[in-house]
C-alpha cells in the first residue's frame, strides 16, 4: 500500500484561485477607501470628482454654516465632504435677457445654505459662475473642465461662449 505524499493538481489550483480572489478583493477595497482621501478636490475639479464618485445618480452638493460644513446627498444618503470655500462665496447665473442673477439657496432645517450644486443622472447641471476667494470659476453645464478667471467679465464671456454652443443651429 502506497501512502500519498502531496496534493493533487486540482487541489493546488483551487487553493491558488481562492488566494487570488481574496487578494483581489482586499486590493480593490483598499484602493477605493484610500484613494478618495488622497485626492485634492477644489472648484476646478469637484464636478468631475462627484460624477466619477457617484455615477448614474442625482447628486446634490450642499454647504452649510457659512460654508464650514459640506456634504454630498445621493438619494436619501448624506456623506460629509471636506471642501474649502470662502464663507462669502457667490454663485451667479444669467436670465433670458443675459442679466446677471445672484443665486440664493435658502435654508435646510435651521441652517442657511451658502452653496448648493446639483448634478443630474445624465451628468448635466446648470452652468454657473462661482466667486470664491476673489477668483471666478466657470462650471460648465455638460462636460469639460471648469475654468478659472481673475475677472467676472472674462468668466461671463466664457459662460456665453460655452453654455449655448448649439444656439446657431436653430
Amino acid at each position: 500500500m502506497q501512502i500519498k505524499k502531496g496534493f493533487t493538481l486540482i487541489e493546488i489550483l483551487v487553493v491558488i484561485i481562492i488566494i487570488m480572489l481574496v487578494y483581489s478583493l482586499l486590493v480593490v477595497n483598499f484602493h477605493i477607501n484610500s484613494g478618495d482621501k488622497s485626492k485634492k478636490v477644489n472648484l476646478t475639479n469637484f464636478k468631475k470628482y462627484l460624477i466619477n464618485s457617484y455615477p448614474h445618480y442625482k447628486i446634490d452638493f450642499i454647504c452649510l454654516e457659512e460654508c464650514k460644513r459640506c456634504f454630498v446627498k445621493v438619494g436619501s444618503k448624506f456623506e460629509d465632504f471636506y471642501f474649502t470655500l470662502d464663507r462669502d462665496i457667490e454663485v451667479y447665473t444669467f436670465d433670458i435677457t443675459s442679466t446677471r442673477v445672484k443665486k440664493e439657496f435658502g435654508k435646510m432645517g435651521d441652517d442657511e445654505i451658502c452653496f448648493q450644486y446639483t448634478i443630474l443622472p445624465d451628468k448635466t447641471s446648470e452652468p454657473v459662475i462661482i466667486k470664491n476667494f476673489n477668483k471666478y470659476y466657470y462650471i460648465p453645464s455638460f462636460f469639460g473642465e471648469a475654468k478659472v478667471f481673475d475677472d467676472f467679465s472674462e468668466a461671463k464671456e466664457w459662460y456665453f461662449k460655452e453654455s449655448y454652443p448649439l444656439g446657431d443651429i436653430y
